[in-house]
């Protein structure tokens, strides 16, 4: 099974900028929806494993966000495709696939494509917003097998992301103004022990 696993800290411009967790004593202040993954706290760190032919699972915040940076590390076993999402919502109508839509900052492994830190319109357009193949040293900030260190910026309608402080992205969209913030655990139709 492939592993994901994220530290969360929140800084938002509604909270007079005060470094705000989103992590307490426990995951009640988040919720699992659509997938078949569990989440787990230890430690402060939430993990999870992707299961198997399971549609992507996200364990999203019972808050909503607007404007806010979002500062994080994660651990992604080699092979996951993973991501971050922000400014997201929920489709109940949707199948049971496509539920979960919006901005997603990429978590991606793999080492020929390197589009980690890319933003990804989940299930929305179903594209690419700002692909990460612009810039090498972009595409070569994610290290694979280590602790990396995300920083997206959601502000009005621009949004940044860095990854182990390099800048990855620069987006100007509106698609999005608020919402949730959650992480996703990507489907697998075959198990890579």
């Amino acid at each position: 099974m492939k592993f994901f696993y994220i530290i969360f800290i929140l800084i938002s411009f509604q909270l007079n900028a005060q470094w705000t967790s989103l992590i307490g004593d426990d995951l009640s202040n988040w919720r699992t929806v659509q997938g078949k993954a569990i989440f787990e706290l230890n430690d402060g760190i939430i993990s999870s494993a992707s299961v198997l032919n399971s549609p992507n699972t996200f364990l999203i915040t019972k808050d909503i966000y607007s404007d806010f940076i979002l500062e994080f590390e994660v651990f992604v076993d080699k092979g996951l495709n993973s991501g971050v999402q922000f400014r997201s919502l929920i489709n109940e109508n949707a199948n049971k696939w496509n539920k979960v839509y919006g901005y997603q900052c990429e978590l991606d492994t793999d080492e020929y494509r390197r589009w980690s830190g890319g933003i990804y319109d989940q299930s929305r357009r179903g594209l690419f917003l700002y692909p990460i193949t612009y810039s090498e040293e972009s595409r070569n900030s994610f290290k694979n097998n280590q602790w990396n260190k995300f920083r997206i910026e959601a502000v009005g309608n621009i949004v940044k992301t860095w990854i182990n402080g390099v800048q990855c992205s620069y987006l100007i969209d509106d698609a999005s103004k608020k919402d949730f913030i959650a992480l996703q655990i990507h489907s697998i139709n075959k198990d890579e022990n």
